[in-house]
């Protein structure tokens, strides 16, 4: 996870924590998903400061 809540309060009021793509893979392990794959990335940028972003696309499913 990556903090980006900043050094002063109230600096940030979207989030505070980013997770990385090994963090959300570990998580949806943990919460019993088995088959896990990237399949591509989004990115653009946040209205209406212009910060930019990625997102990594995860599918993944559950045992039936």
């Amino acid at each position: 996870m990556l903090y980006i809540g900043g050094d002063k309060p109230g600096e940030d009021s979207s989030a505070w924590w980013v997770p990385n793509q090994l963090c959300f893979e570990q998580l949806l392990k943990r919460l019993g998903f088995e088959t896990i794959s990237v399949v591509g990335s989004h990115s653009g940028f946040l209205r209406p400061r212009g910060i930019p972003y990625k997102r990594t696309i995860i599918p993944a499913k559950r045992p039936t």
